[in-house]
């Protein structure tokens, strides 16, 4: 997994909380049905998380992320940056953050 969370009972722990979500999910997924959730990028960055438990359960499934980023050029985003999602969205760094 991507980033520094601290101890590695930490990663663990986040791991298993992506597993466990994964598992709701799927558990509600009609057939042909579509899902929209929610999460912090921890949990789906780079097609890591959530969206890897998933594909591993359904290899089928068409997993889609959506992350913000923030920077100072809105014209251009770093080659780690356009690899952290399917879809990128840029934010002016000058934008206060909410957390």
């Amino acid at each position: 997994m991507m980033g520094d969370h601290g101890s590695p009972d930490m990663v663990k722990a986040q791991a298993l909380k992506d597993a466990t979500m994964a598992h709701f999910l799927l558990m509600h997924l009609r057939e042909g049905g579509r899902f929209l959730h929610f999460n912090g990028t921890y949990h789906s960055d780079f097609h890591e998380g959530i969206g890897w438990y998933l594909q591993q359960a359904r290899p089928e499934l068409k997993v889609v992320t959506i992350a913000t980023v923030t920077a100072d050029d809105l014209d251009r985003l770093s080659d780690e940056d356009r690899d952290r999602a399917d879809i990128v969205l840029i934010v002016d760094e000058d934008v206060p953050g909410s957390y």
